[in-house]
């Protein structure tokens, strides 16, 4: 869907020669479908002295730290679809 969002951007700048007109609401509906995309999770290493260490995950979009990949296939907080990039 992404390489498609990109080809219809291009599409509009060459026919229409911009996007956002005012009366244009393409900007809008290209807005969200690229929420639509899932987005790779922001990834915490964290050593504490080689005592404590952990992996945390953490939303792109709204920062929130997300646990379990086998129940958040979406951020609970901003509705971001995650990709765990399996």
């Amino acid at each position: 869907m992404k390489h498609t969002i990109e080809e219809l951007k291009e599409d509009v700048e060459v026919t229409y020669g911009c996007l956002g007109n005012e009366d244009d609401h393409l900007p809008d509906i290209l807005e969200i479908l690229e929420k639509q995309l899932p987005k790779k999770l922001n990834v915490e290493v964290v050593k504490d002295k080689g005592i404590f260490s952990g992996t945390f995950y953490h939303c792109p979009n709204c920062g929130i730290q997300v646990f379990n990949r086998d129940w958040n296939k979406y951020c609970h907080e901003c509705g971001t679809p995650f990709d765990w990039g399996d």
